[in-house]
């Protein structure tokens, strides 16, 4: 049983790959068609289905990550405890706000 740590480690993954693929559809649109997508809103709606399905088809790899990546945001929560006295509960919201803030900033 993997648990939290999975969960965890299935979330930041996501956030990657939404950030990666949103960006990589943003910028075939803006080049294709030389303006931002959020102009137009039938381009918007298309440019969120194809982030989307193109997350749905990472999915495999995005759960086969979570497991390998798992024991490794296991010990990490387990230091943040020890050294700084943070609750699981919170030592995971705060790796969670760390790595949304990092995916935010690349993109």
């Amino acid at each position: 049983a993997l648990g939290q740590s999975a969960l965890l480690a299935y979330l930041l993954i996501d956030i990657a790959v939404y950030a990666a693929l949103g960006l990589v559809v943003r910028s075939a649109y803006r080049h294709n068609y030389g303006q931002e997508p959020w102009h137009d809103p039938k381009a918007f709606l298309l440019m969120l289905a194809a982030t989307w399905a193109g997350n749905n088809a990472t999915r495999p790899l995005r759960l086969a990550g979570a497991a390998a990546l798992s024991p490794g945001l296991e010990w990490a929560m387990a230091r943040l405890h020890e050294q700084w006295g943070l609750r699981r509960a919170f030592a995971s919201i705060a790796i969670l706000a760390i790595w949304g803030l990092l995916a935010l900033t690349v993109v």
